[in-house]
């Protein structure tokens, strides 16, 4: 029977609305005189219409506040399992296929042109780590060795007090206040300090009228908050990853830890010809050894994550480098590009039939496959609405979006980790430490996760001036 028809009921407040249910005023439900009606037309009223007219009675409920009650009870435990319910292989992804290929060519035996295959997907995954690590290095070089020598400090907070207060907004690395008028960037401020220093060389008999009349200005960040804004949309972008490392650790934790067919036969059809074939077969996430386990953790998981770290951390700190609003903005976008780069090596490089393995692989399933069946209406409410106890506390919890929270922790992690590194507090505002240039231009991955590591010069290029 027809019991979701597009009219509103008569009643205002129903009992299921006062019970605390999820009632959609958009739920109708037929009478009884109605299911007779429909019976002589010729559609005999069902079992489910008298339960459904039992059960509601039961629960001092009109028949069309318990079909939304069982509604209810069906989206949740719907939800609860579309979203926690199966952990699987990335699509268009070296790390995908890097996982499911050894575990393919495993199932059939090892056959050559399988086992080549997967011979494959390291090399791709070890082209797609090697090629972002190395974006990233040289990203990390630019901002601690090619500008030291370039004599640049760490922006960290100057000219954020200009932005906030009124007046100058505090001394600038120049040791002048800094002011609207007075503010440039980096390459600007070093051009206009050139052109100074350069007038001093020349007529050195007129340096200090030279620096009463010729203002190089001073070296800030253009909007504080819009620079903080852009981390953590760039943090936001990335968040899928994080996503992807979660839901690959969840796989390699939960399934079997026993080898298993990663590849099942279907049913053999002699009427289709050759180019159906790899329809006959089911491809799913299945059980792996120990050994298999350990290595793809070794060799996949861990390689991503250590990705996920240095561009996030490498991100965050060129962002915060960035002064003007423009370059914050566009770097913001740009930067998530790279974590994206092994998508692209998959498209352009991946064989058609490795791009079809990873499409057709099936999750794992982390909930009972059986649950639910063989449940009446009835018990799906008294299982998933009635038993479940809700406390204000909970209620709060679960309003807050989850990954919203872990996005934000991110940002404010890897943004405290900048000031932390690169920046002293002085007179209560973030300031660059003391510069020193490093003995050599040399800068490897090492350097990069532990700058401690880097051999500086004992003098300083530059100090904070008093």
């Amino acid at each position: 029977m027809n019991w979701l028809r597009g009219e509103t009921p008569a009643a205002d407040v129903s009992s299921a609305e006062r019970q605390g249910y999820a009632s959609p005023r958009s739920v109708q439900y037929q009478t009884q005189a109605e299911l007779d009606a429909d019976g002589a037309e010729g559609l005999p009223p069902s079992d489910s219409d008298a339960d459904r007219l039992k059960h509601s009675k039961r629960r001092e409920l009109t028949v069309e506040d318990y079909v939304a009650v069982v509604l209810n009870a069906k989206v949740k435990a719907g939800c609860k399992i579309l979203e926690n319910g199966k952990v699987c292989i990335e699509e268009n992804s070296v790390y995908g296929a890097a996982i499911l290929l050894p575990q393919i060519a495993r199932s059939f035996g090892y056959p050559l042109d399988l086992t080549i295959k997967a011979v494959r997907a390291y090399i791709y995954l070890l082209l797609s780590v090697m090629i972002v690590c190395y974006l990233l290095l040289f990203m990390s070089k630019e901002e601690n060795v090619i500008d030291n020598f370039a004599g640049q400090m760490f922006l960290c907070d100057f000219g954020v007090a200009f932005a906030t207060e009124e007046g100058p907004g505090g001394m600038g690395p120049g040791g002048t206040d800094i002011t609207a008028a007075r503010m440039y960037s980096f390459n600007d401020w070093t051009t206009r300090k050139f052109i100074r220093d350069s007038l001093k060389i020349l007529f050195p008999k007129e340096a200090d009228r030279i620096d009463e009349v010729v203002d190089p200005g001073e070296y800030g960040v253009e909007s504080h908050w819009c620079r903080l804004l852009c981390c953590f949309v760039f943090m936001l972008s990335i968040t899928q990853e994080l996503d992807l490392l979660s839901n690959m650790a969840k796989l390699l934790y939960h399934i079997p830890t026993v080898n298993e067919p990663w590849v099942i036969l279907n049913d053999h059809d002699v009427n289709d010809s050759a180019d159906r074939w790899l329809n006959h077969m089911t491809i799913k996430v299945a059980g792996m050894s120990r050994g298999w386990k350990i290595f793809n953790l070794l060799v996949v998981l861990c390689p991503k994550a250590f990705v996920f770290y240095l561009t996030a951390n490498t991100g965050t700190t060129f962002l915060m480098e960035s002064s003007g609003i423009d370059d914050v903005i566009v770097n913001s976008v740009a930067l998530g590009f790279l974590l994206t780069l092994d998508d692209l090596i998959t498209t352009s490089i991946q064989s058609a039939s490795v791009k079809h393995f990873l499409t057709r692989c099936e999750g794992f399933e982390l909930y009972d496959v059986a649950e639910g069946v063989n449940l009446q209406e009835d018990d799906v409410v008294e299982l998933y609405i009635s038993k479940e106890k809700t406390t204000t506390k909970h209620s709060l919890l679960t309003v807050i979006p989850q990954k919203l929270v872990v996005v934000f922790g991110f940002c404010v992690g890897f943004v405290l980790k900048y000031y932390v590194q690169h920046c002293d507090v002085v007179e209560g505002r973030w300031v660059s430490k003391t510069m020193y240039l490093p003995v050599s231009v040399s800068w490897d991955l090492i350097k990069a996760v532990f700058p401690g590591f880097v051999v500086t010069e004992e003098e300083p290029y530059w100090t904070m001036p008093k």
